[in-house]
C-alpha cells in the first residue's frame, strides 16, 4: 500500500523534475521514490560494511558499579 507525501519544491525543480521524469517514462512520484531508494540503499551498504566498534563506538557509556541493574549482572555472571 502506497503513502501519499505532499514535498514543496521550487517551480524550476519541479519543472526539471517533470521533465526528468519523462525522460525515464516515470512520474515525480516514481522519480522520488527511486532517488530515495537508491540513498537509502546507500547508506544500509555503509553501515553493513563497517564494524560494530565503528558504528558504535562512543556511543555505548558503561553502567557504574553502584547501579543495581549492573551489581546483579555481575553477581549472575560471577563478575563480582
Amino acid at each position: 500500500m502506497k503513502i501519499r507525501v505532499t514535498l514543496t519544491l521550487d517551480p524550476e525543480v519541479s519543472h526539471r523534475a517533470k521533465q526528468t521524469a519523462r525522460r525515464h517514462g516515470t512520474s515525480v512520484s516514481g522519480l522520488v521514490e527511486q532517488l530515495l531508494r537508491q540513498s537509502a540503499g546507500e547508506v544500509m551498504s555503509r553501515r553493513v560494511g563497517q564494524p560494530f566498534s565503528k558504528r558504535w563506538g562512543g556511543k555505548l557509556e558503561p553502567t557504574t558499579s553502584k547501579d543495581p541493574r549492573s551489581v546483579k549482572l555481575r553477581a549472575k555472571y560471577g563478575m563480582v
